[in-house]
């Protein structure tokens, strides 16, 4: 099998309802989990992405271990259903990438 270098950080982007998009802030990932961090001109003009489980400020959020393969449950509701990790998985193995190898940042980056 092939070995896989992990994405370690992905830029979060909201599509905006009139087509234009906004930097929301950042999500990265290391060997201590992942982590989340608003964009501070995102905080003066928007309002929050998840009330109830992400704090809205500036400061860096690190992903509970579970329910949600290590990140936090906004970033994994966009995540493929069952089906979706199955196709994901497949194509990894054409590559000769395990699938155990690879995070949820990783499928996110897909």
């Amino acid at each position: 099998m092939s070995e896989l270098q992990p994405v370690r950080q992905l830029e979060v982007v909201r599509r905006l309802q009139r087509g234009g998009e906004c930097r929301v802030g950042m999500l990265a990932q290391n060997s201590k989990g992942v982590f989340f961090q608003y964009d501070a001109a995102y905080i003066e003009h928007y309002h929050s992405l998840s009330p109830f489980q992400l704090p809205f400020d500036t400061q860096l959020h690190p992903a509970p271990a579970s329910p949600h393969h290590g990140i936090h449950g906004l970033f994994a509701d966009s995540l493929p259903d069952g089906w979706g990790l199955m196709l994901m998985d497949r194509v990894f193995r054409q590559h000769c990438i395990a699938p155990r190898q690879v995070t949820a940042m990783d499928r996110l980056a897909c």
